[in-house]
């Protein structure tokens, strides 16, 4: 990041802040967790671009998050890519309907091209 010649310190902090992604795909993400993350995305000095979690807590990130500019984002297919192409193209269109504003979909190249044409036709 390049600073102009009249940002402050605090400038350049609050714009890498409004650029941060927060995520936890840990196998140990739990709701006390996505709680957690959430209060940190909204700091006192401005709140991060987005906080990145599993598809199941992805309703209850949104109700954390009401009100907020805070994007919330979540994977589908993750981490492998090898999951049933029809589970990756259900899984992504009910984080939607909860509340997701980006999915980040996973999938093995010689899948890569079906699974994103099934996703398209989805939205």
């Amino acid at each position: 990041m390049s600073r102009g010649q009249n940002m402050s310190d605090a400038d350049v902090a609050r714009r890498a802040l409004e650029c941060l992604d927060l995520t936890d795909l840990s196998d140990a993400c739990s709701e006390p967790a996505v709680d957690a993350l959430c209060a940190k995305a909204l700091t006192p000095h401005g709140p991060v671009a987005a906080v990145c979690l599993w598809p199941q807590f992805v309703g209850r990130a949104r109700r954390a998050l009401q009100g907020s500019p805070v994007r919330l984002a979540t994977v589908a297919n993750f981490p492998g890519g090898g999951e049933d192409i029809s589970a990756t193209v259900v899984e992504p269109g009910r984080a939607v309907d909860f509340g997701a504003d980006e999915i980040d979909p996973s999938s093995r190249t010689t899948r890569s091209s079906t699974a994103a044409s099934v996703m398209r036709r989805r939205w």
